[in-house]
């Protein structure tokens, strides 16, 4: 009889557990015995009785002879030849015993020593004896035991049996023998001990994508096995809800589906170590993988940022620019996405367009005459992103430009159409609100009083027919009398809240008004005497204003409201009086005069 390939487990008999020989001829290769139970004296495992046995590349592993002393392996009277062949952890009793007959043989391990090793010593013809062979765990179809790193079983057969018959360079678990320098000791051969690893995960969908769901590419070094859903995590940013939800393949390559979840962001599958994934020869994953490809999920509709003036602005320009700004790159975007919304000025046209990815301007014809144009984007599903998704809504809160065609001729002969603040100054002129400083003379370079203020900013709040009340029989100021040619304009000035004057009863009407104190002022007329702004926190934005000077917040708020820049290098100049040219300026940005 031969048995090869074969595994006995866990089986029970009052002669051998597992095989007895009595005066025959067989032959064990490449077979696993395992918890075996004799009740009577004979071999746990395996009995010889006056037979002829060979044992080759066998293991015989926790094996229970019921009466105490017993072995897994009896011969008696027999001959037995054994060779490459583990027997370890008999319980309650040895692993061999030599009654009687003859045993030959060489390089087996075997865990007792002693009569209980049949008498082999070791050392001797290759045979290791009173040593743990370190099996793992019983494992395979048909069970075998495999060997751990480290077993003194590894590398120390006899290559010469392994290549003859019945063994044949063959193993249990099917690796050709022998796979390292030399063949294994037992039923296992010792193949691949190098662990998978994760090669490469990659995007096998679109990206940037809006789907539902998409797909992973996981490659690995080599076949694996043990490949489940709870292998795989995401790390995501900005999106919500996103789960591992399919799996395919076998292999070395397996594809993962994704769930994208809600909202925007990114995504990437990570392989976790848990040594579930294992090679076919039982390497677990040697380290999981974190730095996969990532997809870009765009599920948000672009919107649109802004659309801002591009050209100096109030303008006498035959076209403006505007630049409209997404909040994405956008595709699809043309002169019919677009519309004006203008007063004053007539037949003004959109008439030119440029600009790529989040970024485009769009070209205004101005028309002609005087007043405003404001560019608005239409939402008519024409302008997608990348992805796709249409425009969220249209935009009709973009900047305005304030057109002045300037006349031919200046009006003021000391403001010359070429001056920087020209515009300005026409625009208040037309307004009402000034009518110079003398007969064609508007002294741009003068400093404005305090009383000159006063008429200016009532100018600015009620238009340019208005006069104050009369001054009646006292201005409330003890350095205004009520004959002083501005005194109704001060008195009210006061009435409305806007001032309380320079201190000690008096409205000093003939100082010149600061840029610090303008701030204050122009707020005040523009917003209503109770005003006031919101707290100028840790900087004021400007180099010569800290936090703690006086109008610091008002200062700050006069540029949050676009009515200044300062007066450069980063610098208010609060203590500079305001000249005329800049009041101009002031008044026609804080009550938006045509």
């Amino acid at each position: 009889m031969v048995i090869t390939n074969s595994t006995f487990l866990s089986n029970t008999a009052y002669g051998s557990g597992a095989v007895d020989n009595l005066s025959g001829d067989m032959v064990i290769a490449n077979s696993t015995f395992s918890g075996n139970t004799s009740t009577g004296d004979s071999g746990s495992a395996i009995y010889n009785y006056q037979g002829r046995m060979t044992i080759a590349n066998s293991t015989l592993f926790g094996n229970t002879p019921v009466i105490s002393g017993a072995s897994a392996l009896v011969n008696q009277d027999g001959v037995l030849r054994m060779y490459n062949t583990i027997i370890a952890n008999t319980i309650n009793g040895v692993d061999c015993s030599l009654l009687t007959g003859t045993l030959t043989g060489n390089n087996n391990l075997i865990e007792s020593t002693g009569v209980g090793a049949c008498g082999l010593t070791n050392g001797v013809d290759g045979n290791i004896i009173g040593v743990d062979p370190a099996l793992g765990s019983l494992t395979g179809s048909p069970a075998y035991f495999p060997l751990n790193v480290g077993s003194s079983a590894i590398d120390t057969g006899d290559d010469t049996v392994c290549a003859n018959a019945p063994v044949n360079n063959t193993s249990q678990n099917g690796v050709t023998r022998p796979f390292g320098t030399h063949c294994e000791i037992g039923a296992y051969e010792l193949g691949d001990t190098t662990a998978p690893v994760v090669t490469s995960s990659v995007r096998a969908s679109t990206n940037p994508t809006n789907a539902a769901s998409v797909d992973f590419t996981v490659s690995f070094s080599e076949s694996v096995t043990g490949v489940d859903l709870s292998d795989f995590s995401l790390t995501t940013s900005g999106v919500s809800s996103a789960a591992v939800s399919g799996l395919s393949g076998s292999g070395g390559v397996y594809t993962v589906t994704v769930n994208t979840g809600s909202g925007s962001g990114t995504l990437r599958l990570n392989v976790l170590d848990d040594d579930t994934i294992k090679d076919d020869s039982l390497n677990p994953l040697g380290a999981g993988l974190l730095t996969g490809q990532t997809y870009t999920i765009e599920k948000d509709a672009p919107i649109v940022s802004s659309s801002v003036r591009a050209n100096a602005n109030p303008t006498n320009l035959a076209s403006v620019d505007f630049t409209v700004t997404f909040s994405e790159p956008v595709i699809g975007v043309d002169l019919s996405d677009f519309s004006l919304t203008t007063t004053g000025v007539s037949s003004p046209a959109l008439s030119g367009l440029s600009g790529s990815g989040s970024v485009y301007t769009v070209t205004v014809n101005t028309g002609s005459g005087n007043g405003t144009i404001r560019l608005n984007v239409l939402d008519d599903n024409s302008i997608i992103d990348a992805v796709s998704n249409p425009l969220f809504a249209g935009f009709t809160s973009g900047e305005t430009y304030t057109v002045s065609k300037a006349a031919a001729v200046a009006t003021f002969c000391d403001v010359p159409l070429t001056s920087w603040a020209s515009s300005y100054i026409e625009r208040l002129f037309n307004a009402g609100i000034t009518g110079g400083c003398g007969t064609d003379i508007y002294c741009p370079d003068n400093s404005v009083t305090r009383a000159q203020m006063a008429i200016f900013l009532l100018k600015g709040i009620h238009g340019s027919s208005y006069a104050p009340p009369a001054v009646g029989v006292s201005t409330g100021f003890g350095d205004v009398a009520t004959d002083y040619w501005a005194a109704a304009w001060i008195k009210q000035l006061a009435a409305e809240g806007i001032t309380g004057g320079c201190g000690g009863g008096n409205y000093c009407p003939d100082n010149v008004v600061t840029r610090a104190q303008m701030a204050i002022f122009l707020l005040k007329a523009r917003n209503g005497s109770g005003y006031t702004p919101p707290a100028v926190g840790v900087s004021t934005g400007f180099n010569d204003v800290a936090t703690d000077a006086f109008g610091a917040a008002f200062i700050k708020q006069l540029v949050a409201d676009g009515i200044t820049a300062g007066c450069g290098n980063s610098n208010y100049c609060p203590n500079d009086s305001v000249t005329r040219a800049q009041m101009a300026v002031f008044l026609v940005r804080a009550f938006n005069l045509p």
